[in-house]
């Protein structure tokens, strides 16, 4: 299990999970497990294997709340309108260089 090759593999695979998450549904554990009493990680006690498995976790919070029943053209829409927001946050604004005019 520890060869290097098998690690590479798995982090790639627990990088491309949380790339799927949506911004907004990053913080699942913290948003549903605080109110039963979850305190959060300790970071002395955080390992690789504990980060994994809570990024799974979170993943899978993700589904219950955003995925689970929706039929699959509300999801295209739903993903059309995230990137159509995305790109109209990314308009880079003025610099104020000289390339910038006045009116």
């Amino acid at each position: 299990w520890h060869d290097g090759c098998c690690m590479r593999q798995v982090l790639r695979a627990v990088q491309s999970l949380q790339k799927s998450v949506p911004t907004e549904h990053k913080n699942n554990l913290r948003t549903f497990l605080k109110p039963l009493g979850w305190k959060g990680f300790k970071m002395e006690g955080l390992t690789p294997n504990m980060t994994r498995r809570a990024q799974v976790a979170n993943w899978l919070m993700y589904y219950r709340e955003a995925l689970h029943g929706v039929p699959v053209e509300e999801l295209k829409r739903r993903k059309a309108a995230r990137a159509a927001r995305e790109a109209a946050a990314e308009a880079i604004p003025p610099t104020g260089t000289t390339k910038q005019s006045v009116i």
